[in-house]
C-alpha cells in the first residue's frame, strides 16, 4: 500500500503533482538551493517525505494566490 502517509519519498514529478508546480520550478529551485532537500541517486531526484512536510511546515512554499 502506498499512499502519502506511509510512502517515505516523493519523485520529482510526484511532488510537482502534489504541490501544482512544473518540474521546472523544482529543477529551478534545486538550481538556487532553495526548496526541500533532495538526493540523487543516478540520474533520478527523490525528496523525503519528512523533507517535504518540514518545508510546508515552514511556509515557505509561495503557490501563488490561487492555492489554498
Amino acid at each position: 500500500m502506498r499512499n502519502d502517509e506511509t510512502r517515505k519519498f516523493f519523485t520529482q514529478r510526484e511532488l510537482a503533482d502534489h504541490w501544482r508546480i512544473s518540474i521546472r520550478t523544482l529543477e529551478g529551485w534545486r538550481y538556487r538551493g532553495i526548496g526541500p532537500t533532495f538526493t540523487k541517486i543516478g540520474n533520478r531526484v527523490l525528496y523525503s517525505r519528512d523533507a517535504v512536510l518540514r518545508f510546508e511546515e515552514k511556509g515557505l512554499m509561495n503557490m501563488g494566490p490561487h492555492h489554498g
